[in-house]
């Protein structure tokens, strides 16, 4: 299996750095840190690591980590935000912070992710426990920001604005987050969140297309930062609302197994074989297309 996962984590080792010693988001995307990029890069980097008996590289990623969250907080909202540009070149980025300027949902979503699969792979600790207090934070800041229907919008903390949606790829990464937290030893109440949050997507969101295929619906297909295919996302509220709706996007299917993964983990755990839960009517017709 660590064969498998050397060439990655040789990229890892050249993969270039801000200043600060956090991984640029891609090569494209120089001086800059996207809160998805904390996701494709960490966790694996840290179970990877651990694999391979490289105490040194947990620590080293674990650095990286916590740099980014301090540099992408938004103390005034409680939140992160998608983009930090440490060179301040990029139209998008604040000339003082360096921050993009919205919330949006999937970005946190992707963030939040990789706060439950990091603390997953550490042991008891200082570095364990710091990691999981500023989850929680962020696991109450995201409870606080539900729709009336345990959702999550696009750009998570605008409700007023009129072309706002709940979004189901986000939705379905906080119920994997929430349920997740909670099972590595966050408040029982996280957990009830998380599958509140999942029933209320599948219920809404898991439904017959014109031509009778069951889909997940409301996914944002893609959204990002700076110029790209002609057009220059400028992370307003505006260009995230603007961004292609597509139903069955994998981003969206993908953490809805894994929300749905942590439900049984939840459920299972606690019930006799006789009692264990089957899934809901939504999830097995979806699984029999």
């Amino acid at each position: 299996m660590a064969r498998c996962r050397r060439p990655l984590a040789r990229q890892l080792e050249t993969h270039p750095r801000t200043g600060s010693n956090v991984y640029w988001h891609k090569l494209r995307y120089p001086h800059q840190i996207w809160l998805d990029g904390l996701y494709m890069a960490l966790p694996f980097k840290i179970e990877y690591a651990r694999a391979v008996s490289r105490p040194e590289v947990v620590e080293e990623a674990l650095r990286q980590f916590t740099t980014a969250l301090d540099l992408t907080y938004d103390r005034q909202a409680d939140l992160y935000r998608h983009g930090y540009d440490e060179a301040r070149q990029q139209p998008w980025a604040d000339a003082e912070s360096g921050l993009s300027l919205a919330h949006w949902a999937r970005s946190i979503g992707w963030l939040a992710m990789a706060f439950v699969d990091i603390i997953e792979n550490l042991p008891a600790g200082a570095s364990r426990q710091g990691l999981t207090d500023r989850a929680a934070a962020l696991a109450s800041r995201l409870i606080a920001l539900r729709t009336s229907d345990h959702r999550w919008l696009q750009v998570i903390d605008r409700p007023n604005e009129a072309q706002n949606y709940p979004e189901s790829s986000a939705t379905a990464m906080f119920s994997y987050f929430l349920q997740k937290l909670a099972r590595l030893g966050g408040p029982a109440a996280f957990s009830e969140a998380g599958r509140a949050s999942l029933q209320s997507l599948t219920g809404q969101e898991l439904r017959q297309d014109a031509d009778g295929r069951r889909r997940l619906h409301n996914i944002c297909c893609v959204a990002g930062l700076g110029g790209f295919n002609g057009r220059y996302r400028d992370g307003t509220v505006g260009y995230y609302l603007s961004e292609e709706i597509r139903p069955d996007d994998i981003k969206g299917v993908g953490p809805l197994m894994m929300a749905y993964a942590e439900t049984l983990l939840d459920t299972q755990s606690v019930m006799p074989q006789s009692a264990r839960l089957e899934a809901p009517a939504e999830l097995s017709a979806a699984a029999k297309r």
